[in-house]
């Protein structure tokens, strides 16, 4: 069984409840099968649950997958970690500053809680524009890393040229 912390459902009902309401984030609990009613962001999930979460979302928003992790993406990065975490937006005036904190954060944020298994990230860059980020987790969550580092590109109003390589790259082209 794996583990994630509960902070990724808490801000995903705070955005659901603030955009949806309450009775519809119900719902969702009820579709994911879920006994639990309250989420703390250092309680430990079964990644299972998450994923069902995630999925009943889509299910019961109509939204599909891409979009839900779009919108949670950009929730994340605009309002709830830059409410919850604001020492880590510090100093970082752009998005290439911010992506490339990334990893730093997960290890500052996690390093005394126990089960905790942030994604790690490595970089390399390809040449002065373009940065090949390396995503390692055994989650394949992939395709919602990639949401948040679009959401950061949003966040800094600089438009980001992001593809997905394969299961474990993102290639990010900078527009500066």
């Amino acid at each position: 069984m794996e583990i994630m912390k509960g902070v990724i459902v808490s801000a995903l009902e705070e955005m659901i409840v603030k955009r949806f309401g309450k009775e519809r984030w119900e719902q969702i609990l009820d579709r994911a099968g879920t006994d639990s009613r309250f989420f703390l962001a250092t309680s430990d999930m079964d990644d299972a649950e998450v994923m069902k979460i995630l999925s009943a979302s889509s299910e019961v928003l109509g939204i599909d997958i891409k979009g839900i992790l779009r919108d949670f993406s950009r929730y994340w990065i605009g309002t709830y970690a830059k409410r919850v975490y604001p020492a880590y937006f510090m100093g970082v005036n752009n998005a290439k500053d911010l992506i490339l904190k990334v990893d730093e954060i997960h290890r500052l944020i996690t390093q005394n809680m126990k089960n905790a298994h942030p994604p790690h990230f490595e970089y390399e860059w390809k040449d002065s524009r373009t940065l090949i980020v390396r995503y390692r987790s055994r989650r394949g969550l992939i395709d919602m890393a990639v949401e948040l580092i679009r959401a950061i590109g949003e966040e800094y109003g600089e438009p980001l040229d992001i593809k997905k390589i394969g299961d474990s790259e993102i290639e990010v082209r900078f527009s500066r």
